[in-house]
């Protein structure tokens, strides 16, 4: 009796999905309409869509050296280019970065442990003066 479910199927234990799975095999970005259609490139589309970046970033090396045609060469570097994180986001990375170790290094360094609180006497004893008590003098 054949399994069944996901990991029925060798393909997809090789192949994790990701992002959206209800998008169409078809469906191709905006910016991807104009590039030509090669199976490798489209299985790199595919990849992106459904928010693979690994596997677009490794099928894209892959195809740029095997190719030889240009307008492949050129739409997978662009679809490449498109994985790859913006450099400001990763200043502002590397900016966080060094604040949190500078304050976690200050901290280690010359934070203190908080003062105790301060210690009040005890309240003074005062002789009871209620009725029918004793006072020793």
């Amino acid at each position: 009796m054949r399994a069944r479910g996901r990991g029925a199927h060798p393909a997809h234990a090789k192949r994790p999905r990701y992002g959206n799975r209800n998008v169409p095999s078809h469906a191709r970005p905006p910016f991807a309409a104009d590039f030509p259609r090669d199976p490798d490139l489209d299985a790199a589309v595919e990849s992106f869509v459904s928010g693979d970046y690994a596997r677009v970033r490794a099928d894209g090396a892959r195809i740029l050296a095997s190719s030889a045609d240009e307008e492949i060469k050129r739409a997978t570097r662009a679809l490449v280019e498109r994985t790859t994180p913006a450099p400001l986001a990763l200043a502002l990375l590397g900016l966080t970065a060094v604040l949190v170790a500078a304050v976690g290094g200050w901290w280690i360094l010359y934070g203190k442990a908080p003062a105790p609180p301060p210690v009040h006497a005890a309240p003074a004893r005062t002789p009871n003066t209620s009725p029918g008590s004793t006072t020793i003098r």
